[in-house]
């Protein structure tokens, strides 16, 4: 399926298929620091006696073909020719994106190698992504590790990429590889786009006084910590996890939602940590995700999402601060949340055009954190024939977030998934004792 984009440039085959990249997928592009907005997931599987990595590894690369952004790479185009696009490679091969690991140290050696390959640059001149079958680990298990820049993807496009991978429909390419488009088409294309946005400017003012009320909705500033520090190139990662019935109990005693769940045990985790290195904070400002869409399929990717920063109450009762918060999280979301990338979408590539990027996401003060939350599939699924028993979604974080949270639901389980620089945030196994010991909190207070 085509996105609307490339449908408006693709008319009965009289101009070249260009697809360009949205706004949204420029602002991931200028989001790149100290290391790249790179993402990703985990996928441990139930391997049977006999089970074949050739194989699996086979069935892999016949899927990769079906989702065409995964054989095209992005094209930057000299001024006056617009946005970059995406342009298939010629010659693509799946198995110049896939290799196979060993390593040990169980579950968590595999979220260690992970890491690394979160924060290892992927090559520019080819697709954006990689993948590693890792094996070795475990008597009964293999993963694999797939990562890909942000600009491919947002978490609900993400989702419809995993979808498809672990379809057992046949691997054929969706439609075939077209040739690069000449200068005068993409000038035309261009020029054809910016009179679009001319008449598209009633409604970006809307989204832009949207924007404002978004973004200035927070309530309490971030104050200052230690937790928020410029971050270097090293990631570690790590997992609490509780049943996702139980989770989902808790939040409705509480007339919650498991968002609102997970932002109380994140907030009082990261304030406790805080805590522990002297600082005392009465709220944790967390900066929350929110996409513009229910959902997408393989042909509509990118990104679609906007930014609801929130001023998360971290001590007090349970209980009455898990109401609190689903209170303020309802509040909220009637404000179209999406709508920030009106100002933060612009504002992030001129201060990346100018070489202030960087500087700033170092030194900002308005948020302390990142939460996303995703909800996976609710039966298990399968990868190339092999059950997926658990998911890890990855993400890296930048500036001076030492810290980042991710929660996913898949399959009745519930994760609560941290990313952290390990340098800045030695003590990191605290955090993991004080996230379970809150969760383990939330859930008998329910009970």
């Amino acid at each position: 399926m085509r996105t609307a984009a490339a449908e408006m440039r693709s008319d009965s085959g009289a101009r070249p298929w260009i697809e360009r990249v949205s706004a949204d997928d420029l602002m991931a592009l200028a989001s790149d620091g100290t290391v790249r907005m790179q993402v990703g997931a985990v996928l441990f599987l139930r391997t049977p006696d006999g089970w074949s990595p050739g194989r699996l590894m086979a069935e892999l690369a016949s899927r990769v073909l079906v989702i065409p952004r995964l054989r095209q790479r992005l094209v930057r185009l000299p001024p006056g020719l617009g946005r970059p696009i995406w342009q298939d490679v010629a010659g693509f091969r799946p198995k110049d994106h896939l290799a196979m690991a060993a390593c040990e140290g169980g579950q968590q050696g595999v979220l260690e190698l992970a890491a690394d390959l979160l924060v290892t640059p992927l090559p520019t001149d080819r697709p954006l992504w990689t993948a590693r079958l890792v094996t070795g680990f475990a008597g009964d298990e293999a993963a694999v590790v797939i990562v890909l820049h942000h600009v491919l993807a947002d978490g609900m496009a993400a989702l419809a990429m995993l979808r498809e991978l672990a379809s057992d429909a046949g691997g054929e390419p969706s439609r075939s590889f077209s040739a690069a488009p000449s200068r005068r088409a993409l000038l035309g294309d261009n020029l054809r786009g910016r009179l679009a946005a001319v008449r598209e400017v009633p409604g970006g003012l809307v989204r832009l006084a949207a924007a404002v009320a978004v973004l200035g909705s927070r309530g309490a500033p971030a104050a200052r910590t230690s937790l928020n520090r410029p971050t270097g190139t090293r990631r570690r990662v790590l997992v609490v996890s509780c049943g996702l019935a139980e989770a989902r109990a808790a939040a409705r005693a509480a007339g919650a939602t498991i968002n609102d769940l997970a932002l109380a045990v994140i907030a009082e985790g990261f304030a406790g940590l805080a805590a522990t290195r002297g600082e005392r904070l009465e709220h944790v400002v967390i900066s929350v995700p929110v996409s513009a869409r229910r959902s997408t399929d393989p042909g509509s990717l990118g990104n679609q999402v906007g930014v609801l920063p929130l001023s998360i109450p971290a001590g007090g009762e349970r209980a009455q601060r898990l109401r609190a918060i689903a209170e303020l999280t309802a509040r909220a979301k009637r404000l179209s949340p999406a709508a920030s990338s009106a100002i933060l979408g612009p504002g992030f590539r001129w201060l990346a055009r100018v070489g202030l990027f960087r500087w700033f996401t170092d030194r900002q003060q308005l948020v302390h954190t990142f939460a996303s939350n995703l909800r996976g599939p609710a039966e298990p699924i399968r990868l190339g024939g092999l059950e997926v028993k658990r998911i890890v979604p990855l993400s890296v974080t930048t500036g001076n977030i030492t810290v980042a949270f991710g929660t996913f639901s898949y399959a009745g389980g519930l994760s609560t998934v941290v990313t952290a620089d390990p340098d800045l945030v030695p003590d990191l196994g605290r955090l993991e004792l004080l996230l379970a010991d809150g969760l383990a909190g939330c859930l008998a207070t329910a009970g």
